[in-house]
């Protein structure tokens, strides 16, 4: 899109629509395979937003996994831990479905790895 519309246009238009913005979902691939910082090799890679918004959800791909950040208004009175439950099983289940399809790669259950979630809200130390 930024190609299409001048830079000035495109940040004002981000800035306005994200005060209308309530949630929001980002996947960032990462890299897919381990990468060493200083010597020492990194275990998983995650990253969270900290804007106004009422729930965020980061998706983050590393090495073979899948990783969720979620951070919440502290005003909306909700444990993100209580989303954050249910991440490994429907994360399995859109798997295992979307293996189904001709051109999926499958692999089993024992190959893949752990998937990892952490929940946050401002207001909750880690």
């Amino acid at each position: 899109m930024m190609r299409l519309i001048p830079r000035w246009i495109y940040v004002s238009l981000l800035i306005r629509l994200n005060k209308k913005v309530t949630a929001m979902l980002s996947n960032v691939p990462g890299p897919q395979t381990k990468v060493h910082l200083a010597g020492s090799g990194i275990e998983d890679l995650m990253f969270f937003l900290f804007s106004p918004l009422g729930i965020y959800l980061g998706l983050i791909s590393y090495n073979g996994k899948v990783s969720m950040g979620i951070n919440m208004d502290p005003q909306l009175n909700q444990d993100p831990n209580e989303i954050a439950k249910y991440w490994k099983l429907s994360f399995e289940k859109l798997y295992e479905e979307t293996m189904k399809y001709p051109g999926m790669i499958a692999k089993n259950k024992d190959e893949r790895n752990a998937t990892g979630v952490v929940a946050t809200s401002p207001d909750t130390e880690q």
